[in-house]
């Protein structure tokens, strides 16, 4: 995205992007299994750390309930418009 001037929409899947932005629930299991694999002061896990809070403070799409292919339709009118 920085690097190659690439838009991002993150698409955010039954799932709020503070969970995200904060590591809960499952996010911050799966951390806690790569801080034991990585060390806790790993670049990589600092790395990935800021990535996911980056892209959960974007502007994207959420799904909360509903069909997936309208959040489908949805993303690719607002492509074609770009």
């Amino acid at each position: 995205m920085k690097t190659r001037n690439q838009l991002v929409w993150p698409i955010f899947y039954k799932m709020e992007p503070t969970t995200i932005r904060h590591l809960k629930n499952s996010y911050e299991k799966a951390m806690d299994e790569h801080e034991e694999k990585f060390g806790k002061d790993s670049e990589k896990l600092k790395a990935w750390r800021s990535a996911l809070f980056e892209v959960a403070n974007l502007k994207g799409r959420h799904l909360k309930y509903g069909y997936e292919y309208e959040l489908i339709e949805k993303i690719v009118e607002m492509a074609i418009k770009i």
